[in-house]
């Protein structure tokens, strides 16, 4: 297995409100405990967000999550759409050798495919499987990864119990310096979309879609180890991972 790390720094303000949310719904918070990775307390250390710390391989095993309800509408907009710019280079730029497991803040399983026979094109599936026995509303879940660079606008959402609906991205392509890869970074966010589309119920599957022109033999980065690349980041608590997108500064796109 290979050795990774996590960046772990909580706000106090967070914490509380967080300790607060919990003992109102009867809730008691995770306790510390140790686990398979190192977390970082050096404030020069990037920052993420607070539920950076409950990523783990493949997701956790069990999991809470705020009710769908309480945070989303069902024909609405779940955030208004915001572009964000950044004053220098990209932060995920430094953070480059934290992204070498696939780590989740939900229990999935995770396969990566090509869907394209054109060694001069490639249709990327990122495909995860909800392997609790809950269901997990998806809105504003975060995904992260590395892939070639060039996607353009073909990437997309695919739900396997209701595949149809109008997913919007928070998104933005970084371009790894020195590579043929870029990392990509993309807050789905939904409307006039029903609840089966925004949920992911037990055993099922939804699917990132990324597709990108390749030029054989120049070095760009397999699928296998895309897929040990990838982070997802759903929204456990409300706060709707402003903070990431904040962060990586991306722009909004429809559709």
């Amino acid at each position: 297995m290979k050795n990774y790390k996590l960046p772990l720094v909580y706000g106090l303000s967070a914490l509380l409100m967080f300790s607060i949310s919990c003992s109102e719904q009867g809730i008691a918070p995770n306790p510390a405990t140790d686990t398979p990775h190192d977390h970082f307390t050096d404030q020069n250390v990037p920052v993420l967000m607070a539920n950076d710390s409950d990523l783990t391989p493949n997701g956790p095993d069990s999991f809470y999550q705020e009710p769908w309800e309480n945070n989303y509408s069902a024909f609405g907009h779940s955030v208004h759409p915001v572009d964000y710019t950044l004053d220098g280079p990209n932060p995920i730029l430094d953070e480059i050798d934290k992204y070498s497991t696939f780590v989740s803040n939900i229990p999935l399983d995770i396969t990566v495919s090509n869907a394209s026979s054109s060694a001069w094109y490639g249709n990327y599936i990122y495909s995860f499987r909800n392997r609790s026995d809950k269901p997990i509303h998806l809105d504003c879940t975060v995904i992260i990864f590395r892939a070639p660079s060039g996607s353009a606008l073909h990437h997309s959402y695919w739900n396997s119990i209701s595949p149809f609906g109008h997913p919007q991205q928070d998104y933005v392509e970084v371009s790894i310096p020195g590579t043929e890869d870029s990392f990509y970074i993309a807050r789905l966010v939904f409307h006039d979309v029903p609840k089966s589309q925004r949920l992911l119920y037990p055993g099922a599957s939804f699917e990132y879609r990324l597709g990108c022109p390749l030029v054989p033999n120049t070095g760009y980065i397999t699928i296998e180890d895309s897929k040990h690349t990838v982070r997802v980041i759903a929204d456990l608590d409300g706060g709707k991972n402003e903070e990431i997108i904040e962060r990586y500064g991306t722009n909004r796109y429809t559709n």
